[in-house]
C-alpha cells in the first residue's frame, strides 16, 4: 500500500501530489482508496485526506484490524469523525457491535453520516464523553476538531460517563477491544474502567498526550497485569501510541509492590487469542 501521508509537504513531490486534492469540493463523498476500508464512503473534508487516501495511521490501523475479529464488541472512545468506528464495524461484521463515544457536535455530524453512508447497522453512537465518572463536564474546542478536549475552561457543556458505569450499571456488553484517544483525558478514562480491566480484560489501543499522563497510564495498566508495547513495536518509553494486551496473572515473572514491564511475561497472542494472554 502507498503511504501518501508519509510524503512530506515540504518537498516538490509532496506538493505535486497534493495539488489535485485541493480541487475536491468540500462535502463531496469519496471512496477510501486502500486498506481494510477500501471502497467505503467518506466525506472529503471530514478530517485529514489520509483518512480516505487510506494512509492515515497505517500501522495502527493494521494492528487494530489484526486484533478485532468477527462477533467482537469494540468501544471507540473519542471516536472523532469515525475512522476507527468504521474499521471496527468492518472487522466485527453483522454479529458484532461497535459503541462509538464522541461529545463534540461538529464531529458527531460526520460520525453519524459516515455510519449511515456505509450502512453500519452494527454501530451505536453515544453523544457523550468518557471519564472517571458520570457528570456534566465542560468541553473546550481546539484549533481543529481533532484537538478538542475536556477542560474546566471549556465553552461547551457535555455529559460524561465511565466505562464501568456503562458496562456494569447500564448492562451494556463488555468490550473485547477498546480504542482510547481523548486528548488528555486518557488517565481518567482508565480510572473509570478499573473493574473492566480486572474482570473483562479487553485489549486497549491507547494514545497518550503528555509524558506525565503516559507514565500514569502505563503504571495503572501494569498494575492491572497488562503487557504494553508501541503500536510500531517500539519501547513504551519512546512512543505515545500503545497496544495493551491482558496477561494472565500467573504470567508474572516476579511479585513486586511497584510493577514494571519486566515483572510481567509477554503474552503469546494472535488474532484476539492468547497462549498466555486473556484470562480464561
Amino acid at each position: 500500500m502507498l503511504n501518501f501521508s508519509g510524503v512530506s509537504r515540504a518537498g516538490l513531490i509532496g506538493r505535486l501530489l497534493r495539488l489535485p486534492l485541493a480541487l475536491i469540493p468540500k462535502g463531496m463523498v469519496v471512496r477510501v482508496l486502500q486498506g481494510r476500508l477500501r471502497g467505503y464512503r467518506w466525506i472529503a473534508n471530514a478530517s485529514t485526506r489520509g483518512c480516505w487516501l487510506g494512509s492515515c495511521e497505517m500501522s495502527k490501523q493494521a494492528k487494530f484490524a489484526a486484533c478485532v475479529v468477527e462477533k467482537n464488541i469494540v468501544y471507540d472512545v473519542g471516536a472523532n469523525v469515525g475512522l476507527y468506528t468504521l474499521l471496527a464495524s468492518a472487522c466485527v461484521g453483522p454479529s458484532g457491535k461497535v459503541f462509538a463515544f464522541e461529545p463534540l457536535p461538529e464531529n458527531l455530524v460526520y460520525l453519524e453520516k459516515h455510519s449511515i453512508l456505509n450502512h453500519c447497522t452494527n454501530v451505536s453512537v453515544h453523544r457523550m464523553a468518557v471519564s472517571d465518572r458520570s457528570a456534566k463536564l465542560r468541553f473546550q474546542r481546539g484549533e481543529d476538531r481533532s484537538a478538542s478536549q475536556l477542560s474546566e475552561y471549556g465553552d461547551l457543556d457535555i455529559n460524561a460517563i465511565s466505562l464501568d458505569e456503562f458496562v456494569y450499571r447500564d448492562s451494556n456488553p463488555a468490550p473485547h477491544v477498546v480504542k482510547i484517544d481523548v486528548e488528555g483525558a486518557e488517565f481518567k478514562v482508565l480510572c473509570g474502567a478499573r473493574r473492566l480491566l480486572q474482570e473483562n480484560r479487553p485489549i486497549i489501543f491507547l494514545a497518550t498526550h503528555s509524558h506525565q499522563l503516559h507514565a500514569k497510564c502505563c503504571q495503572l495498566l501494569l498494575s492491572a497485569a497488562y503487557w504494553l508495547e508501541g503500536v510500531d513495536g517500539s519501547q513504551i518509553e519512546k512512543t505515545e501510541e500503545l497496544i495493551c494486551y491482558p496477561a494472565k496473572r500467573s504470567c508474572f515473572a516476579s511479585t513486586t509492590s511497584l510493577l514494571t514491564q519486566s515483572s510481567i511475561k509477554r503474552p503469546c497472542f494472535g488474532r484476539n487469542k492468547y497462549c498466555q494472554g486473556a484470562d480464561g
